[in-house]
């Protein structure tokens, strides 16, 4: 067989790992911003990105472990297989997540915090795209804060103000593209809307990522953005990311 046709069918072949059985992550296609669950059996480690374990053939659980000292997390996704319709390319499901503040409130601010938590929620829907190779998955959802009667003073940075419950209450919407560019090499863009009614505001959270990987590891980079405007102010922050995965079976 000549190169290129051996280039374009471990393509091909690539393309077709990603195929999911029921709602599963297969090969590649990691469970972090899908709709899938990480498959039984399967551990995924990550440096920046929430780390992924099974509890079943539908259930995980995550935590981001680089925040865990200063921010404590942990979410649930569950998986929605009776919604998806035979022959179709898509997943459906829901995420949970909590986490408190008092930590890294108590960094920044240099002062005690009263203890926050902060619950999310969303409605995941990962569908594959054939012809472009790409994953496609949109979400609805909210983070709530339960003020309790307390005070919370505003974090300013708008890379940690969500993070910390800065708000009582936020409706967002996002969207994660993933795709295959060639061989092992994969861009991700996701990009999260919130907005701030407390503040009469809005957050855009931009991520922008390309990776190589493989069915064990992953590793990548590219920028971190968040831009949010409320009470009349706007500010804007710009990071490099890197991110490096392991899988353990």
């Amino acid at each position: 067989m000549r190169p290129g046709g051996k280039r374009a069918l471990s393509a091909l072949i690539l393309c077709a790992s990603l195929i999911p059985a029921g709602a599963k992550a297969e090969s590649a296609l990691w469970s972090s911003h899908t709709a899938f669950t990480v498959p039984p059996g399967r551990t995924e480690l990550s440096l920046s990105s929430p780390s992924h374990y099974a509890l079943g053939e539908h259930h995980e659980v995550s935590a981001d472990m680089v925040l865990l000292a200063l921010l404590p997390n942990a979410g649930y996704k569950r998986a929605w297989p009776a919604l998806n319709a035979p022959g179709r390319l898509w997943a459906v499901s829901t995420s949970h997540r909590a986490s408190t503040s008092k930590v890294l409130r108590r960094v920044l601010d240099g002062e005690q915090s009263p203890w926050l938590l902060s619950l999310e929620s969303d409605l995941l829907l990962s569908a594959y795209h054939e012809p472009s190779r790409t994953w496609l998955t949109p979400s609805l959802g909210v983070v709530v804060t339960p003020r309790l009667g307390q005070h919370v003073q505003r974090i300013d940075d708008p890379l940690l103000s969500l993070r910390a419950g800065d708000e009582a209450w936020a409706p967002r919407a996002g969207l994660s593209v993933d795709t295959v560019l060639g061989g092992q090499l994969y861009g991700r863009s996701t990009t999260t809307l919130t907005l701030l009614l407390g503040a009469h505001g809005v957050s855009v959270e931009q991520r922008v990522e390309l990776s190589y990987r493989l069915r064990e590891w992953h590793v990548g980079a590219g920028v971190l953005g968040s831009w949010m405007e409320r009470g009349g102010t706007r500010a804007l922050r710009l990071i490099p990311t890197l991110d490096l995965g392991v899988a353990i079976f």
